[in-house]
């Protein structure tokens, strides 16, 4: 008698995606893996639209969970406890999945105990598109950011071991989760094909409800070390080379920026940053990055701010400190930036917060913009 294979759950939190909501969730139920079940929770959608679709949703295989609202970690956690399934994946309700998803990722775990978490290659869909540039997997740089992304499967037995996503954590709860994984001996895997699509929302991510202060989420860094204080203790030589890595590509881009920038300065002293900005493509720069910096969603055009400083840094070759100085003694620098002429207050860590988000892949991708190459 033919083995029965274990039930698998997807698992979807929901709050007022109703644009999206159909889409993803066709692109769960199309997996060619089966048994399946969908667990929707509806973190308190207050949006017509939203209930609409849920209340219309006709398939034996989803079940529809509603909750006040509480945020994404606590919808997760709702609703993998809710599910019945052995292995669980997590899907956002705009986010989309290729159908042999879970079936290649379920026979690695099925075969291998020493893999906790299995994810594929991804791209961008929606306002943006084209490849997501994920490296290849390191515990040296998985200790420094988050490489995998929420949408990866599991085992719910790892789930209960750990104990679910923190949900007092106002964001990197799934790179949080990751680590604890990491600490449980488990490893990651990551599939060859593209079978997941990451959504960009042109309303500047679907976190934008979110936005985030630089001095937060320079506290959630803290605490992931905290938390995590016997993995980052037994990897401190990993840690630190990674560290290190990170400040060189960053010596590495100014470098390179600055080359750039030297060829494009024209005019006097004077009125530099003024011929510069006129020069600069920036309104393909806003449409491509803009997402990347949710946090400055106070600033009219966020991603101007941030790649005008870093493009001037790399120019001028000043610290973080007296770039910040420049910034605000030299109108036509602010100008260059998209900022006014009013007087200027950066939060602590502002820097840092630019240099983190800059990452190589971005950086080699504006570069390349300006030599006319993408």
């Amino acid at each position: 008698m033919k083995k029965q294979k274990p039930l698998a759950s997807i698992i979807m939190p929901c709050w007022n995606s109703g644009r999206y909501l159909e889409e993803s969730v066709a692109s769960a139920l199309a997996q060619t893996y089966a048994p399946l079940e969908l667990v929707i929770a509806d973190d308190g959608s207050d949006d017509e639209e939203t209930q609409r679709i849920l209340a219309s949703l006709d398939d034996p295989r989803i079940r529809v969970l509603h909750l006040p609202h509480g945020g994404p970690s606590a919808a997760r956690n709702a609703a993998i406890r809710a599910a019945q399934g052995v292995y669980i994946l997590p899907l956002d309700s705009d986010d989309l999945i290729e159908p042999p998803y879970l079936a290649e990722a379920i026979e690695i775990l099925e075969r291998d105990h020493t893999v906790g978490m299995v994810y594929a290659q991804a791209d961008y869909c929606g306002a943006q598109t084209g490849k997501w540039q994920l490296v290849p997997y390191s515990m040296e740089v998985m200790l420094c950011e988050s490489m995998i992304y929420v949408s990866a499967v599991f085992r719910k037995e790892d789930f209960n071991r750990i104990g679910g996503y923190d949900e007092t954590m106002p964001y990197y709860e799934d790179w949080d989760f990751w680590l604890a994984m990491l600490e449980l001996g488990l490893h990651p895997v990551r599939l060859g094909g593209t079978y997941f699509h990451y959504r960009k929302r042109p309303d500047s991510t679907s976190l934008m409800q979110q936005r985030r202060a630089v001095k937060e989420v320079l506290d959630v860094y803290d605490r992931i070390v905290e938390r995590h204080e016997h993995l980052y203790a037994a990897q401190v030589r990993l840690f630190a080379n990674g560290m290190r890595k990170r400040a060189m590509q960053q010596k590495g881009r100014v470098e390179r920026l600055q080359q750039k920038l030297v060829r494009l300065q024209t005019g006097g002293d004077g009125n530099r940053w003024t011929a510069l900005g006129r020069q600069m493509p920036w309104a393909e720069l806003e449409r491509r990055y803009a997402p990347l910096f949710v946090e400055l969603g106070g600033a009219p055009h966020p991603a101007q701010l941030a790649i005008g400083i870093a493009l001037a840094q790399a120019e001028m070759g000043v610290s973080d400190e007296e770039m910040l100085c420049q910034l605000e003694e030299t109108p036509s620098l602010r100008r260059f930036t998209g900022l006014d002429d009013g007087p200027l207050q950066f939060p602590p860590g502002f820097m840092a917060y630019l240099h983190g988000k800059l990452t190589e892949d971005v950086m080699q991708e504006i570069a390349a913009m300006l030599r006319g190459e993408a």
